[in-house]
Formats: structure tokens, C-alpha cells, sequence
């Protein structure tokens, strides 16, 4: 069938498209959710087609739902009434259905992009983060796309924040949300309208009780690094890091130092600072720093200087 007969075809007969969605007839109803999948864009009234194949995602067969929850992230964009849609699709986020919440899941992100209402769309991928796998990584994967999108950035930092307090760490799923999120934090604070006090939000972090919430803390001060607003107090704020009593935040923090070296305005003095620590005869700094050294070298201004006290610290045993 040619596209224009097809076209015509389509128009004709999206009423008895309507009607396979109600029919007894599984395989009606599997041939309504294709058409939909298919042809959602030359529908005439997309309003009711939507209407339509939200029904087929709850449909008894499962063949149709997902024949159905396939065709959801295509059709958003053609809806007239897109916060509505929204709201279906967020609330199909939530559905009992496996299958049906990471298909709607997935469809949020390139749904953001036509949402009229940004800051409420932004409150629910936040929320949706902090749910279960799978929605919560495809909601995560879209928070920094979404953060340059909203008006309200100075808030939406805030929520970053929460989000990264909330995250229990406790699957591999939710890890890799963690990292993500710390990843948007890093990334956002140079959209943020009042970056110092956004940073002052981060720097209070550092010094609370809970050691997890000094690591999380740690992890976004070094992907952050590069916009902070006083980067020679965020270096400081990362040598103090070096000799917390958590392990792995002294393991963030040395991980945060060899992403911020380059973006250091001293790096003569930042390199004089790595030396101490290397000079230190604790077991456990020592090696993390002359590693540091190692990985920043080719940053610092004295090179010759800087190999001299890098034979003088870990000799070439060769």
C-alpha cells in the first residue's frame, strides 16, 4: 500500500481502530496497539488515540500490552494535551506491571523535552529516582539534560542534593544512580544562578558525623571542582579530605584531587601540597599520593623540578 493510500487509509478508518481496542478479539486489539505503534503521527485525532493506547498498556494479553507500551514514547509528542500525558505516563511509572513502569520510564525523558510544565515534570523525575530499578536509572539518566531545561535552578540544586542523601546504596542499580547523580551535581553548578551558595549547601556536607554523607559530599566536590566558585578553598577542602577517618572518603578525596590539579590556579603550590602527603610515612596515604603525583605531572608548570621529587619519592627501580 502506497504512504498516500495508506494516509487515507488511516484517516477513513481510526474509528474502527477504536473499535479493535475494545473488541473481545485478542488479535484485534494486538492489531490496534501496531497501528498505533506504526502510524500514532497520521492519526487524526491523536487526543483520542492516546486515550486508546493507554487502555491496550493495561490490556489483559500481554502481548498487547507491550505491543502498546512500545508506542508510548513515539506518540507523546503528537498529543495536544501534553501535561496530561505527562501525568499518564508518570503515573504508569508507578505501575504494578514490570514491564509497563520501564516503558513508561523510558518515554519520560524525550516526553521532558515537550512538557509544558518543566519545574513540576522536574519534582517527579526527582521522585522517580529515588524509586526502583529500573526507574530510577532512566529517571537519573535524564537529570542533566532537565536540569538546563527548568527555570528554577537554584532550587533544583537542592533537590539534587536530597537526591543524593536519599539513595540507599544497597544494589549494584542503585550505585550506578549514585554515581549519576553525583555526576549531574558536578555538572549543573555552572547552570546555578548563585554558585556560592550552592557551594556553601555542598561544604557544609563535609563536615557532617555520617560518614556516608561526607563520601557523598567528597565524590561531588571533585567532579564539581572545575566550577567551584573558590577553587582554592575546594583544593583545601580536598587536602583535609586526605586524612578523614573514613577510608573510602580518602580514597574519593585523592580521586577528587587528580580531577581538580588541572583547574587549580596554583598548580605550583598544589604540586608543593601533594609532595607533603607524599612525605607523609603513613601506609596509607603515601602510595594514594605519589599516585596523585603520578597522574597529575603532566600539569605542572616545573616539570624538571617536579620529576626531581618524584625520583626522590618513588625512585624508577628499573
Amino acid at each position: 500500500m502506497h504512504t498516500k493510500t495508506l494516509k487515507v487509509w488511516i484517516v477513513v478508518n481510526q474509528n474502527e481502530i477504536n473499535k479493535k481496542c475494545f473488541s473481545c478479539d485478542r488479535r484485534e486489539r494486538l492489531e490496534a496497539a501496531n497501528q498505533f505503534k506504526e502510524n500514532f503521527s497520521l492519526l487524526p485525532d491523536k487526543q483520542q488515540a492516546w486515550e486508546d493506547l493507554l487502555k491496550l498498556t493495561t490490556d489483559e494479553d500481554n502481548c498487547v500490552r507491550v505491543e502498546a507500551t512500545e508506542a508510548l514514547e513515539e506518540a507523546f509528542e503528537h498529543i495536544p494535551e501534553k501535561q496530561k500525558a505527562w501525568e499518564d505516563l508518570r503515573r504508569m511509572a508507578y505501575d504494578g506491571n514490570l514491564y509497563i513502569r520501564w516503558k513508561a520510564a523510558e518515554a519520560l525523558p524525550k516526553a521532558f523535552e515537550h512538557v509544558p510544565e518543566k519545574q513540576q515534570a522536574w519534582a517527579d523525575l526527582i521522585e522517580l529516582a529515588s524509586k526502583e530499578f529500573p526507574v530510577n536509572k532512566i529517571a537519573a539518566g535524564k537529570l542533566e539534560d532537565a536540569f538546563q531545561q527548568i527555570p528554577e535552578k537554584q532550587e533544583a540544586w537542592g533537590d539534587l542534593i536530597r537526591l543524593l542523601l536519599a539513595i540507599k546504596p544497597n544494589s549494584t542499580e542503585n550505585l550506578q544512580v549514585l554515581r549519576r547523580t553525583t555526576e549531574v551535581l558536578g555538572t549543573a553548578l555552572q547552570y546555578v544562578p548563585d554558585r556560592q551558595k550552592a557551594w556553601r549547601k555542598l561544604r557544609r556536607l563535609l563536615s557532617q558525623k555520617d560518614q556516608d554523607v561526607r563520601l557523598r559530599a567528597a565524590d561531588v566536590l571533585g567532579t564539581a571542582f572545575q566550577h567551584a566558585p573558590d577553587k582554592q578553598q575546594a583544593w583545601e577542602d580536598l587536602l583535609k579530605l586526605t586524612a578523614d577517618d573514613y577510608g573510602h572518603v580518602r580514597i574519593s578525596a585523592f580521586r577528587g584531587i587528580k580531577e581538580a590539579f588541572q583547574h587549580v590556579p596554583d598548580k605550583q603550590k598544589a604540586w608543593k601540597d601533594l609532595t607533603g602527603l607524599a612525605s607523609n610515612n603513613n601506609l596509607d596515604m603515601q602510595p594514594k599520593a605519589i599516585e596523585a603525583l603520578k597522574d597529575v605531572f603532566q600539569y605542572v608548570p616545573d616539570k624538571e623540578q617536579a620529576r626531581e621529587d618524584l625520583n626522590l619519592l618513588a625512585p624508577d627501580k628499573n
